[in-house]
């Protein structure tokens, strides 16, 4: 709890990162919280085509969550 706490501070300082809430509720209880719009477009698709290559390459695997 402490750590999720300390990153929200840390967030919230360095990048402007507000978090509603009802959403650092729900990460606190151990649920999933889904942040619409929470990276530019542009990072997600870099970040997407790293993992779709790791996978292919043998070095990432999907989890069953």
């Amino acid at each position: 709890m402490f750590v999720l706490i300390t990153f929200l501070a840390i967030a919230e300082k360095a990048f402007g990162l507000v978090l509603s809430p009802s959403v650092i509720d729900t990460i606190q209880a151990g649920r999933i919280a889904v942040l619409p719009d929470f990276l530019p477009e542009n990072e997600v698709t870099q970040l997407r085509a790293d993992a779709m290559n790791l996978h292919l390459n043998g070095h990432f695997s999907t989890d069953a969550l």
